[in-house]
C-alpha cells in the first residue's frame, strides 16, 4: 500500500469518538513535526513498552544533535544511566553542576 500526501497536508489521527489525537506534519522549513494532540502528558514514546530496543539518530558518518529546547531531564527511571561507551569522547560545553550526589567519580 502506498500513500502520497500532497501540498504539505498533515497526517491526522483520530480516536473512535472522532477526536483528534495526533498529527504528523512538515514545517515551513522542511522539518518533520510529531505533535500529540491529546493525553494528559502528550508524551511521544519511541519503541514497544514490552520489548528492549535501541533508538538510533543519524548516521555513523555525520553528527546529530539532541536539543531539549526548554531544558529538561535525562533519566533512567531509577536504573543506571550511562553516557558514552569505551572509546567515546565526551565534550561538555558548559560547567558541570551536581546535586543530590550519593557517590561519583570524575577524572580529568
Amino acid at each position: 500500500m502506498k500513500f502520497q500526501i500532497l501540498n504539505n497536508e498533515p497526517i491526522q489521527f483520530f480516536n473512535e469518538a472522532g477526536e483528534l489525537i495526533g498529527t504528523i506534519m512538515i514545517s515551513g522549513s522542511g522539518d518533520m513535526v510529531l505533535r500529540p494532540e491529546s493525553g494528559s502528558s502528550r508524551d511521544i514514546i519511541l519503541g514497544n513498552q514490552d520489548t528492549v530496543g535501541d533508538v538510533e539518530i543519524g548516521l555513523p558518518s555525520a553528527e546529530s544533535n539532541l536539543k531539549l529546547m526548554g531544558g529538561g531531564t535525562l533519566t533512567s527511571n531509577g536504573n543506571t544511566l550511562r553516557i558514552g561507551s569505551p572509546g567515546d569522547t565526551l565534550i561538555f560545553g558548559a560547567p558541570i553542576t551536581a546535586s543530590n550526589v550519593i557517590s561519583s567519580s570524575y577524572a580529568i
